[in-house]
C-alpha cells in the first residue's frame, strides 16, 4: 500500500480559495473562514492559501470584492435600462429592489461588505474596482434624474438602511417584497 502524501495542484488556487471561503461564510458564518479551514476544504497545505493572502483579513477583503462584484452583476442590467430609456426613476426603483433583494439573498455576504469586520482592514485594489463600480451603478442611474451632488448618497442611504433592517430581521416584511420595496424608497424624491 502506497502511504506517500498525494500532492494536489490547484490551476487556480487563488479563486478556489474565494470560492471556498465564500461558500464556508455562507454556510457556516464568518468565524468558520479561516485560512487553515479553507485550505483544508480545498485540498491544499496550510501553507498554500499564504501565497495569495497575507492573512485572514485580506482574504474576507477579496471575499467582500467578490461581493461588489455580484452587487454590481445584480445592479447592472438596471443600469443598462437606464441607458436606453426616459424613465429614470423607474429603473432607479428597480435598482432599489434589486439591491435589497442582494442583500436578502446574500444575508452573509451583505454583512461582511458592510460591517465591522473589515471595516479596517487594508482595501485590495480588486476590492476598490468592484465596490467603485458597484455604486456607479446606481450614481449613474441618480445623476441622470437629478443633478444634486448629495442625490446618490440619499438615494443609497434609503436602499441600504432598508436592506440593513430587513437583513438583520429589524423589519418583517409581509406581502410582495418589490411593492414594499417601491412602497418604501418613493419617497426619495430626487
Amino acid at each position: 500500500m502506497n502511504t506517500a502524501k498525494r500532492t494536489y495542484h490547484h490551476g487556480d488556487l487563488r479563486n478556489a480559495l474565494l470560492m471556498t471561503a465564500l461558500d464556508t461564510l455562507v454556510t457556516e458564518g464568518l468565524d468558520k473562514v479561516t485560512l487553515r479551514n479553507i485550505a483544508k476544504k480545498t485540498g491544499v497545505s496550510q501553507a498554500a492559501p499564504y501565497a495569495h493572502f497575507k492573512d485572514k483579513s485580506a482574504l474576507l477583503v477579496e471575499v467582500a470584492a467578490v461581493g461588489f462584484s455580484k452587487l454590481k452583476y445584480a445592479l447592472s442590467s438596471e443600469l443598462k435600462e437606464c441607458e436606453s430609456t426616459e424613465e429614470y426613476r423607474y429603473v432607479l426603483s428597480n435598482m432599489g429592489v434589486a439591491y435589497v433583494e442582494f442583500a436578502i439573498e446574500n444575508k452573509a455576504l451583505f454583512r461582511l461588505m458592510f460591517g465591522d469586520v473589515i471595516a479596517e482592514f487594508p482595501k485590495s485594489e480588486s476590492y476598490s474596482i468592484e465596490a467603485n463600480a458597484a455604486f456607479g451603478c446606481m450614481e449613474g442611474a441618480v445623476q441622470k434624474i437629478s443633478g444634486v451632488d448629495f442625490a446618490s448618497d440619499s438615494a443609497w442611504s434609503i436602499v441600504h438602511g432598508l436592506a440593513s433592517l430587513i437583513v438583520d430581521n429589524r423589519i418583517q416584511v409581509e406581502g410582495d417584497l418589490k411593492t414594499y420595496i417601491r412602497e418604501v424608497t418613493k419617497f426619495l424624491d430626487i
